[in-house]
């Protein structure tokens, strides 16, 4: 005959694996907690405890920032994504350029065809907010100061925006969805998917810029520009954060293209040509990391005037503030909007088509 287990010892046999499983659970969590393992197991927004935040000379503790009104606002709208590319494209900004933010919308959403995927607009204050939301179009009001300390010194009327923004970038990566970010005024004439398509090994890509004026010099290259940047969400990523947050906090510096600049050349980058009008691509000797600045014909910095389709963002260097932004920006044949904001009841993609028709 054959012989069965005894039920005690096929009980206990159950127990043991059972608490086995636990255990290993546990230790996942509290342990290894890495960014494959987050997007393997589902749990699209656990937070390691152990993540290191940016600005952390200025930012509020991380688990306060995580209990802020926005965080399952921002949940929400990334699990509701109906495409299959876990991406977000950004742009943060507050209502005192509430027409440049419109402005840039209808070049994102409605010059551009393909219009841009998953926009949705951070902004810095209610009033932007809601009057987007009004219009059906996707924003998230995000406190600066549910991130920011409280009586704090910022050097610049930016300070909050930059660092705000930065912090939103980390998280968001952790969670695991790539960023594109815009700036409002860097505005849209074709859809640069296929330049970051074409660059699908680089963990970064970004227009090019020439500040910081001390490392495009000795660089004798360009520089990374916030104005049009995509952070693919990586494991890799997640090792550049925790080095780019090292290098903000030794130098107490709040200018974002100023640390992302130089969190890059202190992980020891290298750049190299990537043929005529390519780019540059730079690899981080310290870590293996790549970063991809795109042609610069295909962003126009400081032309005046769009000509011949050529260029796939326009992104102006010289005016700060709205009125000195919309009058460079209509000289240049890049202002869309041809009707005030409160003229119709249109809703969404609509709505911006009338503005510029």
């Amino acid at each position: 005959m054959a012989s069965y287990p005894r039920p005690q010892v096929f009980l206990k046999l159950v127990v043991l694996a059972a608490s086995v499983f636990l255990l290993m659970t546990v230790f996942r969590v509290l342990f290894k907690d890495s960014f494959s393992d987050r997007i393997s197991s589902g749990a699209r927004f656990s937070t390691s405890p152990s993540m290191r935040l940016p600005y952390r000379d200025v930012a509020r503790p991380l688990e306060e920032i995580l209990d802020a009104e926005w965080v399952p606002q921002l949940w929400r709208y990334l699990a509701n994504l109906k495409t299959s590319r876990r991406h977000v494209t950004l742009c943060v900004a507050d209502s005192r350029y509430k027409e440049s933010v419109v402005n840039w919308l209808v070049s994102a959403l409605v010059i551009v065809q393909p219009p841009l995927d998953n926009v949705l607009v951070i902004s810095l204050d209610e009033e932007l907010t809601n009057f987007l939301q009004g219009r059906e179009l996707n924003s998230v009001f995000v406190d600066p100061h549910s991130i920011l300390r409280r009586n704090i010194h910022l050097p610049t009327n930016y300070s909050h925006v930059w660092a705000t923004r930065f912090v939103l970038f980390r998280l968001i990566n952790h969670w695991g969805f790539s960023v594109t970010t815009f700036d409002s005024d860097a505005l849209l004439s074709r859809n640069p998917q296929s330049l970051f398509d074409e660059r699908r090994d680089s963990d970064i890509v970004a227009s090019p810029g020439t500040y910081p004026f001390d490392l495009h010099r000795a660089w004798n290259s360009s520089t990374l520009c916030m104005g049009m940047v995509l952070f693919r969400a990586s494991e890799k990523m997640e090792r550049f954060w925790d080095h780019f947050s090292v290098v903000q906090q030794s130098m107490r510096r709040i200018d974002d293209q100023v640390v992302i600049n130089n969190a890059l050349k202190n992980c020891g980058i290298v750049w190299s040509s990537t043929g005529k009008d390519s780019g540059m691509l730079g690899v981080c000797r310290d870590m293996d990391f790549k970063v991809s600045l795109l042609p610069r014909s295909v962003v126009c910095r400081k032309c005046k005037k769009i000509t011949g389709g050529s260029f796939y963002v326009w992104h102006q260097t010289s005016a700060r503030g709205q009125a000195g932004k919309k009058k460079i920006a209509k000289a240049a044949g890049m202002w869309f909007l041809k009707r005030n904001l409160d003229e119709s009841e249109l809703k969404g993609t609509e709505w911006l088509r009338y503005l510029w028709m």
